[in-house]
């Protein structure tokens, strides 16, 4: 998948990668007839089992979870429980990077990617509502695409061809 494939040419409309736990179990029975109208794509990993992992035998996990990304309209980023953080790996990696819209719960601000402008954000109970908004308005579909084309911008900037090319120059002209 290409990160620059629009919104709207996307298959899925919601995906999540991540361990279960009591807050996010129970954030999915409360919503399943919600999600049940919509194209998703949800793995829950027992909590026991810990991260995925791109080495090893779990490298074809992780490149489905990036696969998935990049065919996702939006991408939920569920704490694991009531402490919140800007959790990169599902938020830039599996989300922004891939060109999905990452919806989150609150979480600690970032330097550089900002909630309303390359992500959204809201509290577990009104995650639906902006499903709704984002997916089945124009007003939200436009909002989407913006934060999408935002993030796309941000992360082109530190992009690893471009960041080899700061660090060379840095290297060769001292």
């Amino acid at each position: 998948p290409q990160a620059t494939t629009p919104l709207a040419a996307r298959p899925i409309d919601i995906a999540f990668f991540g361990a279960t736990s009591p807050h996010r179990d129970a954030f999915f029975a409360r919503h399943a007839a919600f999600f049940a109208d919509y194209a998703t794509l949800f793995h829950c990993r027992p909590i026991g089992r810990g991260p995925i992992h791109a080495e090893g035998a779990e490298g074809g996990l992780a490149r489905l979870a990036q696969h998935v990304g990049g065919h996702a309209k939006l991408v939920l980023n569920l704490h694991r429980d009531e402490y919140g953080y800007f959790e990169w790996h599902r938020i830039v990696r599996l989300g922004l990077c891939a060109g999905s819209v990452v919806v989150s719960e609150p979480c600690l601000p970032h330097p550089l990617f900002r909630a309303g402008t390359h992500y959204f954000e809201a509290p577990a109970e009104e995650i639906p509502r902006l499903i709704e908004w984002l997916l089945r308005t124009d007003d939200g579909r436009a909002a989407a695409q913006a934060a999408q084309d935002n993030a796309r911008r941000l992360t082109e900037t530190f992009s690893p061809a471009r960041t080899a090319t700061a660090v060379t120059a840095l290297l060769r002209d001292g």
